[in-house]
């Protein structure tokens, strides 16, 4: 992982959203699957065949599915062939296609059906995610990016 640490001169990033302003737009253009979060609960849909849906199989999903999880995500973001979730403590969990790494385990591991931990960043420090293309990026609550 890459850490862009805060510059103390330069002013703080309120919004991970705003720096990844044309990254997420050109996200949209790719197949992903799609997701969402309904009072903690994630549901994921669509292409589905490296697991990026959540739900531990390789099945495409027309209809919105409960991702394999015990964790309450308070945010999901999909990329290319992954997907990554941030829970209500600060922690983040990604699955899908690894082959960049994108799912942030440390490994290229080919896939992940359900979502694993990215112990990589700090504990329950995250405060915004975004997952676009073949990479993920998370906002630390100091200001520090990671990617």
């Amino acid at each position: 992982m890459v850490v862009i640490p805060p510059s103390p001169t330069a002013p703080r990033l309120r919004s991970l959203s705003i720096v990844l302003a044309l990254a997420v737009i050109s996200s949209l253009l790719v197949v992903q699957p799609a997701a969402a979060v309904t009072a903690g609960t994630p549901f994921g849909w669509g292409r589905n065949g490296n697991g990026e849906v959540g739900d531990n199989t390789t099945v495409n999903r027309s209809t919105p599915v409960a991702i394999s999880t015990a964790q309450t995500f308070a945010e999901i973001s999909g990329g290319f062939f992954h997907t990554i979730g941030l829970t209500s403590t600060g922690n983040v969990y990604g699955w899908g296609t690894n082959s960049s790494n994108q799912v942030g385990v440390g490994t290229t591991s080919d896939e992940y059906h359900t979502p694993v931990l990215v112990t990589a960043l700090p504990a329950n420090s995250i405060s915004q995610i975004s997952a676009y293309g073949d990479q993920s990026l998370a906002l630390q609550n100091d200001g520090t990016i990671w990617q």
